[in-house]
């Protein structure tokens, strides 16, 4: 497929870095994604309610490594996808499914996206013997900050 730039493979040869993002997520300040989205059918306007999917949907990438590095603008992408994506989930149009696939692509979806990136997730650390990976996650947490 014809790419941007060299192959991972050969950025990697090259010396190139990555950026490594932390296996545990992020776990800063998230904006709301807010309550749905408004409706038009040239007529009338309606307001549609987020499905409870949608939401998941938005806290797997509000909790994501990737989300570690979004500034205010990849915010406001993935604000503006989630109305996307709930229309996917009710209808499972192709056109969204696609347009769906772009946008979370550019914040960095699949390996491979993350590979364009130059973005690496760090290896887990495993929790000390009989601590709870939630403490573990705290206990580093807390070191960092």
């Amino acid at each position: 497929m014809a790419g941007r730039g060299p192959a991972p493979e050969d950025r990697a040869a090259d010396g190139g870095s990555f950026d490594v993002l932390p296996a545990e997520g992020y776990a800063g300040k998230v904006p709301k994604l807010g309550a749905g989205y408004r409706v038009s059918d040239g007529h009338h306007e309606r307001r549609v309610r987020f499905l409870a999917a949608t939401r998941d949907w938005y806290a797997d990438w509000s909790t994501s490594p990737q989300a570690s590095r979004f500034t205010a603008t990849d915010w406001r992408r993935l604000r503006m996808i989630a109305p996307l994506v709930d229309r996917y989930l009710r209808s499972s149009a192709k056109d969204l499914a696609a347009e769906i696939r772009l946008q979370e692509a550019l914040l960095g979806a699949t390996a491979a996206d993350r590979l364009r990136l130059r973005w690496k997730v760090a290896e887990p650390v495993a929790p000390l013997e009989g601590e709870s990976p939630r403490a573990a996650r705290r206990q580093r947490l807390r070191s960092v900050a």
